[in-house]
């Protein structure tokens, strides 16, 4: 919650996906039309859609969607949350 007489800007909240967990991909939102980022790289770098690059038959690298395995923190971004406003974010994993 902002208990702040004025608005939070540029609030950021990172979470990571614990151990023994796999996200569930595209769970992840918030109440509060947060932007929402994910990391596959223990949190050093973030995207909105991972990428990974593998090598295909014919011999050539090419990018695809990172399997939901490889996500290892969510980030939700809000532009601003106004005084007395609390904060909804959410996602879902699967216990491995």
């Amino acid at each position: 919650m902002n208990a702040g007489a004025n608005a939070a800007k540029n609030l950021t909240i990172t979470q990571p996906i614990p151990d023994q967990m796999v996200y569930q991909l595209k769970t992840a939102n918030s109440a509060n039309q947060a932007k929402v980022t994910y990391s596959t790289d223990n949190g050093k770098t973030f995207v909105a859609q991972p990428i990974i690059k593998v090598k295909a038959e014919n011999g050539k690298t090419i990018e695809k969607p990172a399997p939901a395995e490889t996500y290892t923190h969510i980030r939700w971004n809000f532009s601003s949350l106004a005084p007395e406003a609390e904060i909804t974010a959410m996602y879902e994993v699967e216990v491995q």
